[in-house]
């Protein structure tokens, strides 16, 4: 397996180079199914395939992405949830120490978790370009 190499995100970079690829008709109808099912169009879902190749990270469709984002907008109001029921647990004395560590744990992971999938979907958007280009 090929070394990966480094990356860096930068200005959205404007694709310039060409490329002509033979595929059969049943790699064809694959792929462009696969496109299809991804949301992408075949040009896209082939840069895709290429750019998770070359960075070794995942390349979202834009239903995957559409998922992502609502799962972290869920994922936030939990947390505004989880804050409510602290404060007002803590106002009434009804939560012990332990509780309110466990809540302010619970709330540190969720905020993690949706930074974690804001930064895969941000990079997913950008252009990669690799070090030493």
């Amino acid at each position: 397996m090929p070394a990966q190499s480094s990356l860096m995100v930068l200005v959205a970079e404007r694709p310039t180079i060409r490329h002509e690829i033979a595929l059969t008709a049943s790699e064809q109808g694959r792929v462009a199914a696969m496109a299809e099912a991804d949301g992408l169009s075949i040009t896209k879902w082939i840069v895709a395939l290429i750019r998770a190749r070359l960075t070794g990270t995942a390349q979202f469709g834009q239903e995957e992405l559409e998922a992502l984002a609502q799962s972290n907008l869920q994922m936030l109001a939990i947390g505004r949830n989880l804050n409510a029921l602290a404060k007002a647990a803590n106002m009434r004395g009804g939560a012990g120490a332990q509780e309110a560590r466990d809540i302010r744990d619970l709330e540190a992971e969720i905020r993690s978790h949706v930074a974690k999938v804001s930064n895969l979907m941000t990079g997913n958007a950008a252009r990669w370009r690799l070090h030493g280009e």
